[in-house]
């Protein structure tokens, strides 16, 4: 039987590789796995939601990232 090893990514290998990649992968124990584009209404949610936390913190010495 032979056993296909797929190769490991270092977060630096990743990150080196994911930047030249036309979609979005997901880094996971040294292996980049892909992404499903994200819908308008996600997208709307997420910008939401991260608004609201800058606006709580705001004055607070902390911020989100």
């Amino acid at each position: 039987m032979n056993t296909v090893l797929k190769p490991r990514f270092t977060a630096d290998d990743y990150l080196q590789w994911e930047s030249g990649q036309s979609e979005k992968h997901e880094y996971l124990a040294g292996e980049a796995f892909a992404m499903a584009g994200a819908r308008r209404k996600h997208v709307v949610v997420s910008l939401n939601i991260a608004a609201a936390f800058k606006q709580a913190l705001c004055g607070s010495g902390c911020q989100t990232t």
